[in-house]
């Protein structure tokens, strides 16, 4: 399958992932696709095979926990490493539609599985 997508109109979310060599690259968008975090992802030495992860935020943006747990949980499940860009823009989001979106970015997360991979090559 390699992209999933959650949620209708304005807090619609799609997650696509890529091989990318032995690794994952990962691109959450919403609204407006944009760039407005990158998490990298993998499993530490001496953390019993826990994914660690670590954001790059771009000024201004809030994208960057969402990066991080989606990087962390793809890594995981793949025993890969794993870089998520995440960028959502959905113009006068109201309270109730961002905590949608989150929720729909979350399913996405739950729903991806190793095999939903799109094999492409650079």
């Amino acid at each position: 399958m390699g992209t999933i997508s959650v949620g209708e109109g304005r807090t619609a979310v799609v997650l696509r992932v890529e091989n990318l060599g032995r690794d994952l690259a990962a691109f959450l968008t919403g609204g407006e696709a944009h760039v407005g975090a990158v998490a990298v992802a993998g499993r530490a030495a001496g953390t019993g095979g826990e994914a660690l992860a670590d954001a790059i935020v771009a000024p201004g943006h809030k994208e960057g926990p969402l990066a991080e747990e989606g990087a962390a949980l793809m890594a995981a499940l793949s025993g890969r490493t794993c870089v998520m860009i995440v960028g959502i823009h959905v113009e006068d989001a109201t309270p109730a539609e961002i905590e949608q979106i989150v929720a729909h970015a979350r399913e996405a997360f739950a729903l991806w599985t190793p095999d939903d991979v799109v094999d492409q090559r650079y």
